[in-house]
């Protein structure tokens, strides 16, 4: 997973973290927990 800084005009709009998208929830994304820590 390739992680990059923010540039002029990006923007991360974060509503509504849910277990179902992460390893081992029912809509798990491989790797979907990496982002846990940036958003905390």
């Amino acid at each position: 997973m390739r992680i990059r800084s923010p540039g002029r005009g990006d923007a991360l709009l974060v509503v509504d973290v849910q277990k179902d998208f992460l390893p081992g929830g029912a809509l798990a994304v491989s790797e979907g927990d990496a982002v846990i820590p940036l958003l905390n």
